[in-house]
């Protein structure tokens, strides 16, 4: 039994790896989906990582020791082979609940992100409206948000999406382009559109397909 044990370790510390990895990509993709920043996303998913493996390898010390103490007293205890199929299984199944569940988050959580962009284009298009209606002209982006009636703080408080805009006296067209923190499914950016007289935005670019 103890050299199946040493012939099994490989196998077992395999198994332990599998699931700490597993279990350090999920925080790292919930942080992300979270809007943490970078190295809070690392710490964190390093910190879960070694925190599973540290229990699995207790775990699996306090089982090896029970095995010991049971043969010295003449009882029968699953042999380790057991403790190895189980850890490597549980890291399978997390792995692919991984793989098959990412996909559907990230699409989730892009396509909830996209509300800041329709919201903010809506903001854009009511003031310039609003603007154009007493003084007869669209303002640019930068006017508007200098003496035109929108709050210079919404565009910069804005975390996934950057805003520009190319207006004239009868026309303006706004248009939200996402940003490196809006995480997405692909490495397409984002894209929404508001023209006037059109109050409502329209996605030229899914990247959360």
């Amino acid at each position: 039994m103890r050299i199946l044990f040493y012939v099994s370790v490989p196998f077992i510390a395999a198994g332990v790896l599998i699931v700490a990895f597993a279990t350090a990509a999920v925080a790292a993709q919930v942080l992300q989906l979270a809007g943490a920043d970078g190295s809070l996303r690392i710490a964190f998913s390093v910190a879960a990582g070694m925190a599973t493996a540290f229990l699995l390898s207790k775990q699996i010390v306090r089982e090896v020791r029970r095995q010991e103490a049971a043969r010295n007293s003449g009882a029968r205890r699953p042999p380790t082979r057991v403790i190895t199929g189980v850890v490597a299984s549980v890291g399978l199944l997390i792995t692919a609940a991984t793989v098959v569940a990412l996909p559907t988050f990230l699409k989730f959580g892009c396509r909830s992100r996209a509300a800041e962009a329709k919201t903010i284009l809506k903001i854009i298009h009511i003031t310039q409206q609003a603007y154009r209606g007493e003084y007869g002209t669209y303002l640019s982006l930068t006017d508007l948000t200098s003496y035109g009636g929108m709050e210079p703080r919404i565009l910069d408080g804005a975390r996934y999406y950057r805003f520009s805009m190319a207006a004239s006296k009868d026309t303006f067209t706004a248009v939200a382009t996402s940003t490196p923190s809006h995480v997405t499914p692909s490495d397409t950016k984002d894209v929404w559109v508001i023209e006037a007289p059109d109050p409502k935005p329209v996605q030229q670019s899914d990247a959360c397909k």
